[in-house]
């Protein structure tokens, strides 16, 4: 599914594993969903979505040299209002908890590429979320 005006949805994905990252990137594009960049770390991550200007963030929670909220802080500190979708490998209930109080999407990897493909859309505001 694309957005509105028929673009696809341009995602900024920042996420520890390099093939991972590959792997989620060929797989969404048949979604309508276009993975402009994928960052590694949380160090420089805020300075790469001011500059890709994605309509959404998929952010991993656990980055090698820091924690996926703090980039989410970091980016509201910039005056980036850009939605994110916090992506974990394992259910966090504080992460879960801080992710609902702050408006953002949270999806465990295990839940599949079916369930980040639609928090993104959802998100990005391209269909309407559904309760999880």
């Amino acid at each position: 599914m694309t957005q509105g005006d028929g673009r696809a949805v341009r995602v900024v994905l920042v996420d520890d594993d390099a093939r991972f990252g590959e792997l989620v990137s060929s797989v969404v594009t048949d979604d309508g969903i276009d993975v402009v960049t994928v960052h590694h770390r949380a160090a420089g991550a805020v300075d790469v979505v001011i500059r890709e200007a994605p309509d959404v963030v998929v952010l991993d929670v656990v980055l090698p040299d820091g924690d996926g909220l703090d980039v989410v802080d970091a980016l509201r500190s910039a005056g980036s209002s850009v939605p994110v979708v916090l992506f974990s490998s394992l259910f966090d209930r504080r992460v879960a908890g801080t992710a609902a109080a702050l408006g953002l999407r949270y999806v465990e990897k295990a839940d599949g590429v079916d369930a980040l493909v639609e928090a993104v859309r959802a998100a990005a505001g391209a269909v309407e979320p559904t309760d999880r």
